[in-house]
């Protein structure tokens, strides 16, 4: 009976651990503040989630993935900047996000902006082919420079 009962905790925690998503915030500030309390930088990702195929890729292929989860938990905070044509959004976050498309010069999209936490750019980037893992050594290569 113990045994099944610790079988049972034990599945309970890995579903738990697995169920976990990466948070990603909509909000420019609220981002820069968490950067700043885990020395991280912040990935933006400017995109069209709902009606641009490659930001769709992008997603599906790297940030869907458990590896990159892994590795954005402990080294980055995430931001997205969405621009959907199906999926609501309030006029304050149409508003917000407009403003940062402008603030960043974003010319398409999907486009990867890291920032450090004083808002300070440190590269761009786009949609790679590869898969998670090779897109996280590229990042880790963008981060270094």
């Amino acid at each position: 009976m113990k045994k099944i009962f610790f079988t049972i905790i034990l599945l309970s925690l890995v579903a738990i651990s697995f169920a976990q998503e990466l948070k990603w915030f909509e909000n420019y500030d609220e981002a820069i503040k968490e950067a700043k309390s885990k020395k991280v930088p912040v990935l933006i990702n400017f995109t069209g989630s709902d009606w641009c195929i490659w930001c769709k890729r992008l997603d599906k292929e790297v940030f869907s993935t458990k590896e990159f989860n892994s590795y954005a938990k402990k080294n980055l905070v995430l931001l997205k900047i969405d621009t959907p044509k199906n999926i609501k959004q309030s006029d304050e976050l149409k508003k917000a996000n407009r403003a940062l498309i402008e603030q960043f010069k974003i010319q398409g999209f999907p486009t990867i902006v890291l920032v450090n936490f004083d808002k300070k750019e440190i590269a761009r980037t786009g949609y790679q082919e590869g898969g998670s893992v090779k897109y996280i050594e590229h990042l880790k290569g963008l981060i270094k420079k």
